[in-house]
This record gives C-alpha cells, structure tokens and sequence, in this order.
C-alpha cells in the first residue's frame, strides 16, 4: 500500500517505525487512494507544518493532519447538492 519511499520518508522524517506505519494501516490505505503519487508531496507540507507549528508529536500531527484531510473528503461528498 505505501512505497519504500513513502515508508521511508515516514522513517526519516517523522521517526516512524514499520510498527507504528503499520498500526495506522487503515489511515494510510485511505490516504494513499485519495493522493496517489502524491501523497509524499502531502507528508512534506504537514511535515513543514508541524515544523512552523513547534509540533512536539510529529507522529500525532501527522495522523490528525491525515485524518482531518479524509474527514473533509467524506464532508464533502456527503454535503454535495444534487442536481434536480
């Protein structure tokens, strides 16, 4: 479901280890159907973001960042209007 690159990026940049990338299997599944290729571009910018905001759990941070962009996916769809 993720690259070697995508697990090594998560490694690198926000410590994760296989364990942790593991556990948010489900997150990251969803994730990757909705960015694709682009996903690591995503990883960088909420890895920038917890860096401006002095985030203390990049993890946490990134999980929450991934979460909320999926939750505005579902809101979205949800709060469509359909045409009459």
């Amino acid at each position: 479901y993720l690259s070697r690159t995508e697990r090594t990026y998560l490694n690198e940049h926000f410590q994760m280890s296989p364990k942790q990338i593991k556990n948010n299997h489900d997150t990251f599944f969803d994730a990757k159907k909705k960015h694709g290729d682009f996903l690591l571009n995503f990883f960088d910018k909420v890895r920038i973001n917890a860096h401006r905001n002095n985030a203390t759990n990049k993890i946490g941070y990134l999980i929450s960042a991934l979460k909320k962009d999926l939750e505005n996916e579902k809101e979205t769809i949800l709060h469509t209007p359909t045409a009459q």
